[in-house]
């Protein structure tokens, strides 16, 4: 039996590079869609290079915390 079960938000979190020599671009389109933009990942996937996906959220991070110390999850 776990010891402590895990509820919240369990976000992944999903880290980009910027493509070379597409910062200019990017920076020109960011600038000229505003802030406040919602777009998807196929919107910018021409300026993006995919790095890594890891657990993120605060109920994740607190589980994995936990894990590593030895507790059942």
């Amino acid at each position: 039996m776990a010891d402590v079960v895990g509820m919240g938000a369990l976000n992944e979190d999903i880290i980009f590079t910027i493509k070379n020599g597409k910062e200019e671009e990017l920076l020109k389109r960011i600038k000229k869609e505003g802030r406040h933009h919602i777009a998807t990942y196929d919107d910018y996937k021409d300026y993006l290079e995919f790095q890594l996906r890891v657990d993120g959220g605060s109920a994740a991070n607190t589980i994995i915390d936990i894990y590593t110390r030895g507790w059942k999850c």
